[in-house]
């Protein structure tokens, strides 16, 4: 019999973790990484790349790059969301027969349960890989939030990886039980899940080793990705820049991964110079931001855009106790 694995199919990362002798053990993929960018994309010569090799390539290849396809999971076309990713994406999203969203990654189209499957199959690998044997089961998360049909195309989406999919679990019943490992108390816990493109609050019961979930909310697009957006318009503002300029001043920010400019090009291409409202203000935000993503042989970078922000409020300083 296979072991069972679990895995967080997350917006921007997914993470994939079995248990070893009664506690729970994340996997390391090939890389080392504990997480994996939830990204495919085609590169130029026709080859799938998944994971950390797409996200390294989307610089040079960001339509032909597909992340954040669990936004779109179990969606009809016509919905708010899937509008709004529509704006948002560099790939393209067309309507299917059925009326639901598809991604169109050149000559080909996927479904999205078969987007998100390319993600769980390489979950899958990872694991295997880990574990020297097949695996063939799995329990994945998802958003509290989810309906019965968004939940029924996860299962789908395991099922075209390879993965028989023994439950589906909300994230917060997740983290409750791995907090409630080893506890007996009767407690009732607030659970925060702030994600890559999510926000998520629920507030559960625990009581002799059962989790029920009173309530919940969420938002869809509060998540790591839409604070980048909310920076790069802000910085765009503050700073009078047209559209090539600010395409030019991200573009010297080093290293990629530092602040992630190819993203910050697509989001300036895609209009946020003219501005959409998303713009935000913060104490020190984008100074903070500039410089923790400058490596030191580019502070010049910090310091030639900080001076050009306005001055923004000082926080009211906390009386000190007593």
């Amino acid at each position: 019999m296979s072991r069972v694995i679990g895995i967080d199919l997350g917006t921007t990362n997914s993470v994939v973790a079995v248990m070893d002798n009664g506690q729970p053990t994340v996997i390391p993929n090939t890389g080392g990484y504990k997480t994996t960018p939830s990204m495919f994309a085609v590169s130029q010569d026709g080859k799938r790349l998944v994971g950390h090799l797409a996200k390294r390539q989307a610089i040079t290849n960001a339509e032909h790059t597909v992340a954040a396809a669990k936004r779109l999971i179990g969606r009809r076309y016509e919905a708010p969301e899937v509008r709004k990713m529509t704006e948002l994406s560099p790939y393209e999203i067309v309507e299917g027969p059925n009326e639901d969203p598809r991604i169109k990654v050149g000559p080909k189209t996927f479904t999205c349960p078969e987007a998100c499957a390319i993600i769980l199959r390489e979950m899958k690998r990872v694991a295997e890989e880990y574990l020297g044997e097949p695996v063939t089961e799995a329990v994945i998360t998802v958003p509290a939030y989810f309906n019965d049909t968004q939940r029924q195309c996860t299962k789908d989406a395991g099922k075209i990886a390879g993965l028989e999919v023994l439950r589906i679990i909300n994230e917060p019943t997740a983290a409750a039980l791995a907090y409630g490992i080893g506890r007996q108390e009767d407690e009732k816990i607030a659970i925060y899940d702030l994600g890559g493109g999510t926000f998520d609050v629920s507030i559960l019961e625990m009581s002799a080793g059962v989790v029920e979930v009173l309530a919940t909310a969420g938002n869809t697009f509060l998540g790591g990705e839409d604070f980048d957006r909310c920076i790069v318009a802000y910085l765009v503002e503050a700073c009078g820049w047209g559209v090539e300029r600010a395409i030019a001043e991200f573009s010297r920010c080093r290293p990629p991964h530092g602040i992630k400019h190819a993203y910050f090009k697509a989001e300036v291409r895609r209009g946020l110079a003219g501005g959409d409202g998303v713009g935000t203000r913060g104490d020190g935000v984008v100074d903070s931001a500039l410089k923790a993503a400058a490596s030191p042989s580019d502070r010049s970078a910090s310091r030639r855009l900080g001076p050009k922000l306005p001055k923004l409020p000082a926080s009211p300083r906390r009386p000190a106790s007593a």
